[in-house]
């Protein structure tokens, strides 16, 4: 009953609060407040009280190899980021509407979610490496077998496009998150990204 109230009282809070962080919102109510924006927890990757968004990202960072669980707040991994650039493996650069991080093979974006105004999140991460993998899905593995796999984990094929950063290929939804490959003539999986759609609200200034 608790989280009920929570829940009804937040999505009522909507309106008049705009962008706020809703798992901040939950978590304050229901643990007494102390809770705030930014101030991320275990669950910080959370960012939805729709129970169809939370289960699908704790199944998505319980079923894959990554650098940083998806959907993390920066503020929560800070160290682990610090040392990424110190360590010269990932180049580090702030493209004004995300805070990008490159490898070799690998692409890490932070951007506002679920829109532009919003905290950031690990929205978008692309390989086109096989040292991580995306519900299992790795770059080399055959595009039936993936398919297969995505369609298990709810997401459908659609033709509407992520972001920006889509890859040409399939791309495959659930929600607000989709998941897109490209393969070779063999149907084999060359490159491989994973995208939470923001909105752009379009007046922020930086």
């Amino acid at each position: 009953m608790k989280k009920l109230f929570s829940l009804l009282l937040a999505l009522l809070l909507l309106p008049l609060l705009g962008c706020v962080d809703w798992i901040s919102i939950v978590g304050s109510l229901e643990n007494g407040g102390g809770k705030g924006k930014n101030n991320v927890g275990d669950d910080s990757y959370v960012i939805s009280v729709f129970e169809n968004e939370t289960a699908l990202i704790d199944a998505i960072n319980g079923n894959s190899n990554l650098p940083i669980p998806y959907m993390q707040n920066p503020d929560a991994v800070n160290d682990t980021l610090q040392q990424m650039r110190d360590s010269g493996e990932y180049e580090y650069i702030d493209n004004y509407m995300s805070d990008d991080y490159y490898s070799d093979g690998v692409t890490l974006s932070f951007y506002g979610y679920p829109d532009d105004h919003c905290d950031y999140y690990l929205g978008y991460i692309a390989l086109s490496t096989n040292r991580y993998s995306i519900l299992g899905i790795s770059v080399g593995d055959d595009e039936n077998a993936a398919i297969e796999t995505l369609k298990s984990f709810g997401f459908e094929k659609s033709d509407k496009s992520p972001n920006g950063h889509s890859i040409s290929g399939n791309s495959y939804w659930n929600g607000r998150i989709s998941i897109s490959f490209g393969t070779d003539e063999n149907g084999t999986i060359t490159e491989l990204a994973i995208e939470a759609k923001s909105k752009y609200i379009g007046d922020r200034i930086y």
